[in-house]
């Protein structure tokens, strides 16, 4: 290795620090800031991207531009024999630029071009290549690159049969990506890719057309499926589907994990071929907004699966009536993911017979129905989302999920929540805004690892007392309720933001001064007639909002003393009394009275910085 002929350039350990358009681009020590520092020295820092060490200090990995870099300067970088991961960046400037269009890069770089052979990758040991931001690459480029590689992206490249062919030697190949800009020609011969009996790992990444927010699919024509039988991920984006293509994946039966993401199948479909896939453990579908009318029942013989996401496809499960091939056959599911479908997709009486759920999503399903009891066998279930249904009720059988940590029941039909919420002693985030619910149950204040709740939009008429034992809180939303009171108990509250705008509320109580951590208040809309000094109490406070209430009273100079209040919102209410505030971080303060005409009884301080300007108030008499 010669990284000594680096440290010319510096003393090692010595931390550099760089900006560019005001962002920090190296925060590094030790072998990764002597690389940025030798780029530096070459005028070329900003084809720095990154880079990682292990624990020993080695550099393992290197993120760069390769615009502009000479032969012999990437021979330096490379000479970290250490290095195991290098990705070459496509700059964010020229995702959406034709490759004839080299503006950006010569703006940013000041020249358009990149190494022409990469010779300094043929001798090093590199293992994973990321070329997405390599232009102009070739076959004899690639011919060169060291046979240690075992994982390949390729970006802005066509790839022809040269370059299948050559790729077809690389025996220790594991993964291979054909990114969003790799041009795959039709009617390319694969059969060679039989030599690659260590690929595991195979994406490729189809462009599709989207005009007048309408994405168009072209048929997946790729044969490549034919010639890697030893796969055990497969990865296609976007494309339209059809029975051949189909039986192709079928018969990769040692495949571990299918993702078929943004794609559309043609009508009628079949997906019996699926069955073959015994090994499965993870199937991710997502449809490009057209439904899987009937999707086979030969789904359920895949008893080893883990994970199952079906996204927009609105699918109807065709269960057949002869082999009893059901939801109970998928035992090992863990993750459960299937929103955005419709109402035939899933049944919610399937949910107890798959005890190893960990994590179920079935929002925006048009569920009209009653989550049932047995729900309450789920006892490794740690996130439930249901949202964006027409649920009824859930029942009391929901608080035997002792591991749940979240819960998500918004936009729905229900009226209240489980008495024995409270026995979720995990539970983190609690969602159930848009809903009809009246009340709290008393229970809730043994949720005390709650971080989040947030129920805003339904018809609670009060917040219990008991809230102040919820010590872990730091989102409180009740927006758009009837709450008329904020009980005194919330100041033994750590949160950081309270939400309560748009009900009821005639007082803040002073014990809100000591809940230390907010950073958020926002009781606008409310029938609030006072405002309490002990807010100048709130060191961590940034935000005020008290708008459109019924205050009469002073503002309180105690706010001035805030090291981080820069919103400041109190117009629209009766009468605001005394001075402007002198805050010198208030960046925006709304003083405005109710009524065109009408004047606060307010003065303008003569040191104020946050002003209003489409008034005239009286400067205050010193």
């Amino acid at each position: 290795m010669h990284s000594k002929s680096i440290l010319k350039f510096l003393t090692l350990g010595l931390l550099s620090v760089a900006k560019i358009n005001g962002y920090i681009v190296n925060n590094y020590t030790g072998k990764c800031n002597e690389i940025y520092t030798y780029l530096e020295d070459l005028g070329k820092r900003e084809n720095f991207n990154g880079c990682k060490m292990n624990d020993a200090g080695d550099v393992t990995e290197l993120t760069l531009y390769s615009y502009c870099l000479k032969e012999e300067e990437l021979a330096v970088l490379f000479s970290y024999d250490t290095i195991e991961t290098v990705s070459f960046t496509k700059f964010f400037m020229d995702w959406n630029l034709d490759d004839s269009d080299d503006f950006s890069l010569i703006f940013r770089f000041g020249c358009a071009s990149s190494p022409t052979k990469y010779e300094a990758l043929r001798t090093s040991n590199v293992k994973n290549l990321d070329l997405t931001g390599v232009k102009n690459l070739d076959s004899k480029i690639i011919a060169n690159f060291p046979k240690s590689i075992e994982q390949i992206k390729f970006g802005r490249i066509e790839i022809t049969q040269e370059i299948i062919d050559i790729l077809s030697n690389f025996t220790n190949l594991k993964t291979l990506i054909f990114g969003v800009d790799a041009q795959l020609k039709e009617g390319l011969d694969y059969s060679k890719f039989e030599n690659l009996k260590n690929l595991t790992t195979l994406e490729i990444q189809n462009r599709s057309t989207v005009s007048w927010n309408v994405r168009t699919q072209t048929d997946f024509k790729v044969d490549i499926l034919n010639y890697c039988k030893t796969l055990k991920n497969l990865y296609i984006m976007n494309g339209n589907f059809n029975k051949k293509i189909l039986d192709s994946i079928g018969n990769l039966t040692e495949l571990e994990q299918l993702t078929l993401e943004n794609v559309s199948f043609e009508v009628y479909t079949n997906f019996s071929s699926l069955k073959n896939l015994k090994n499965l453990t993870s199937l991710e579908i997502s449809c490009d907004g057209n439904p899987i009318s009937n999707f086979s029942p030969n789904f359920f013989y895949l008893t080893k699966l883990k994970k199952l996401s079906l996204l927009r496809c609105s699918t109807t499960f065709n269960y057949s009536n002869y082999n009893k091939l059901n939801w109970p056959n998928l035992k090992n599911l863990e993750y459960l993911d299937l929103r955005y479908n419709g109402p035939k997709t899933f049944n919610p009486k399937y949910l107890g017979d798959l005890p190893n759920l960990k994590e179920v999503y079935l929002s925006n399903n048009q569920l009209n129905t009653t989550i049932p009891e047995n729900i309450g066998n789920l006892k490794n279930l740690e996130i439930l989302d249901l949202s964006n249904n027409a649920i009824r009720s859930i029942p009391e059988t929901l608080s035997n999920l002792e591991q749940l940590k979240i819960l998500r029941l918004s936009y729905n039909g229900l009226t209240s929540l489980p008495q024995k919420i409270g026995n979720l002693k995990n539970l983190e985030i609690l969602e159930f805004s848009n809903n009809s619910i009246t009340s709290l149950p008393e229970s809730i204040s043994d949720l005390v690892n709650l971080k989040k709740l947030a129920g805003e939009n339904n018809n609670i008429v009060n917040i219990p007392i008991e809230i102040g034992n919820l010590t872990k809180l730091e989102d409180l939303i009740l927006a758009y309720n009837e709450i008329t009171e904020i009980p005194k108990s919330i100041g033994n509250l750590k949160i950081r933001k309270l939400r309560l705008l748009y009900n009821k509320i005639e007082s803040i109580p002073d014990e809100i001064g000591n809940m230390e951590n907010l950073e958020l208040l926002n009781l606008a809309y409310n029938k609030i007639v006072n405002i309490p000094s002990a807010l100048g109490n709130l060191e961590n406070l940034e935000e005020v909002y008290l708008s459109f209430n019924l205050i009469d009273d002073e503002l309180p100079e105690s706010l001035n003393k805030l090291p981080y209040l820069k919103i400041l919102s109190v117009e629209h209410n009766i009468n605001i009394k005394g001075k402007t505030l002198i805050n010198p971080n208030l960046r925006t303060c709304h003083y405005y009275p109710p009524n065109e005409g009408y004047t606060y009884s307010l003065c303008e301080a003569v040191n104020a910085k946050c002003r209003y300007y489409d008034q005239v108030v009286p400067l205050c008499e010193e």
